[in-house]
C-alpha cells in the first residue's frame, strides 16, 4: 500500500508476493497470479459450499459474493 501511495497508482506485485506459507509450501500466490492472467480455472472451481448456521446478514452476502466470484 505504501509503495503504491508513494508511486500514485499502482505497482508491480511480485516484488511483494508472498513465497512461503506458513506450511512451507511455495508458488500459491503467484500460481493464482498467473492462473488468473491465463484466465485458467478459479480458485473453486468445481467445489460446492454449504453455509449452515444464522450470519448476519451483509456478513452473508460477503461470503456468497466471494465463494460466486471464486467460482464456488
Amino acid at each position: 500500500v505504501k509503495a503504491c501511495v508513494a508511486a500514485n497508482g499502482p505497482v508491480n506485485e511480485e516484488l511483494y508476493e508472498i513465497s512461503l506459507d506458513n506450511y512451507g509450501r511455495s508458488g500459491g500466490p503467484k500460481a493464482g497470479r498467473l492462473m488468473a492472467s491465463t484466465n485458467g480455472p478459479k480458485l473453486f472451481d468445481g467445489f460446492e459450499f454449504y453455509f449452515i448456521g444464522d450470519f448476519m446478514p451483509d456478513y452473508k452476502s460477503d461470503l456468497l459474493d466471494l465463494v460466486e466470484k471464486a467460482g464456488g
